[in-house]
């Protein structure tokens, strides 16, 4: 994992689920390998995704990766995006088909 880091969040995070939503369509992002601190594993979802301008030259970017399917982007070209943006990182994932994308 290279120039990446890990920013410990200091207020905890809460999801609430919401009954009877479609299942989820489009382009998922799943973590195959590159982060070693016990805390992502094989087969985690990308969970949030957020590319914020920093500089029209540089970009932060903030991820996180969870076990269940809670994420999709709508295009497959923005999930093969954030695959390459990782990969750049040495963080391996891949992108997979989820419900019926049109």
């Amino acid at each position: 994992m290279k120039d990446v880091q890990f920013v410990p969040r200091g207020l905890p995070v809460y999801r609430i689920p919401v009954r009877g939503l479609p299942p989820l369509s489009g382009w998922a992002v799943k973590y195959v390998s590159g982060i070693d601190d016990g805390k992502v594993a094989p087969g985690n979802w990308l969970d949030s995704w957020s590319v914020s301008p920093v500089s029209t030259e540089k970009q932060n970017i903030t991820f996180d990766f969870g076990p269940d399917l809670l994420f999709c982007f709508n295009h497959e070209a923005d999930a093969k995006d954030a695959v390459s943006r990782l990969r750049r990182h040495e963080i391996e994932t891949e992108v997979v088909k989820v419900g019926n994308p049109s």
